[in-house]
């Protein structure tokens, strides 16, 4: 006898009460005098195009005007540095919606965040630190006095370091040479010796990753001790977490490291039938942004429905969790 898997029978019966709700809202959606008869546009922001966001915003994008016939809402995709400056671009009105790590917008000053509007939890991220196999790096306070790129200004990977340096009382005087390069330039610079490590905070797998460890022989470090026990203890947004390293090239086994959730947020400036319509696309249709790729397998319905501890709902989004039971 074949072994039921319980998961996936609770995914598809989340999927068939949940969208005889949803058939119902949409239709009721579509006749509210709200809606105008206008497309509109709307932006999702991600971050390098050799990261996981902006498959994702792509995604996102893929599901929103597969259904803009009925809504009217037209999606498309920014690449940008990452968390920060997605932030700071929902705050300007550059953008309608974008991806962000919940460690940022736990430490963000509240007039920096007190426009944003949370709309579902997505993902996992970890951090992990990449060295060449022959290095002398072992663990996160190897990288001290070796040439390390930190990241770019603006993305999630550097705000992560910039926190884990702030707890271990180091500045860029640690590093022989602080490095501030794009994601994209890191198999270039680590392949040839150019730097001694690059850190990553990102889902996984990673067809990113897999370039690099492909390309030459690296080691992938956890980043877990008592110092990062006391920052998970101190701010929002951190978690203790298990990297699959097993799933990369030269990586025997699992890793114990730092983790975050990746978030879609909006802003209080969109309008709540565009939220909802957005927030619809992406529940209808997860399935196929599931196959987008392969680190939004673990993106099951019931996951979605995770509040941030600090930034409260978009009120557009009442609707879906209403249908959902929360």
């Amino acid at each position: 006898m074949k072994s039921l898997n319980t998961s996936s029978i609770r995914a598809k019966q989340f999927f068939l009460s949940l969208g005889l709700a949803l058939g119902l809202v949409l239709v009721a959606a579509g006749a509210s005098a709200e809606m105008g008869s206008q497309p509109r546009f709307i932006i999702v922001g991600t971050a390098e195009y050799g990261g996981i966001y902006y498959p994702l915003g792509n995604g996102i994008c893929r599901s929103v005007n597969t259904d803009r016939r009925l809504h009217k809402v037209h999606c498309s995709v920014e690449s940008t540095s990452g968390t920060v400056a997605n932030i700071r671009s929902l705050g300007q009105g550059l953008i309608d919606f974008g991806i962000v790590q919940s460690d940022v917008i736990a430490a963000a000053e509240p007039n920096d965040t007190k426009h944003l509007r949370t709309l579902f939890s997505l993902y996992e991220e970890s951090f992990i630190v990449i060295t060449k196999r022959d290095s002398n790096i072992h663990t996160f306070n190897d990288l001290q006095g070796m040439t390390v790129n930190v990241g770019e200004v603006g993305s999630g990977h550097r705000f992560t370091m910039d926190a884990i340096m702030k707890i271990k009382g180091w500045k860029s005087s640690n590093f022989e040479v602080q490095v501030e390069a794009p994601q994209s330039q890191n198999a270039d610079l680590l392949c040839n010796d150019m730097i001694d490590a690059f850190v990553y905070a990102g889902g996984s797998p990673s067809a990113y990753l897999m370039q690099v460890t492909n390309r030459c022989d690296v080691r992938l470090v956890g980043v877990s001790d008592a110092q990062i026990d006391r920052l998970i203890e101190r701010e929002a947004g951190y978690k203790k977490t298990v990297f699959k390293s097993s799933l990369y090239k030269g990586s025997d086994s699992d890793i114990s490291t730092i983790g975050v959730q990746a978030f879609l947020v909006s802003n209080t400036q969109t309008e709540n039938w565009v939220v909802d319509q957005v927030a619809h696309s992406i529940v209808t249709h997860l399935r196929n942004i599931q196959k987008s790729h392969p680190a939004f397998r673990g993106m099951q319905p019931e996951s979605l429905f995770i509040s941030h501890d600090t930034i409260p709902l978009h009120s557009g989004a009442g609707n879906i969790y209403v249908s959902a039971g929360m």
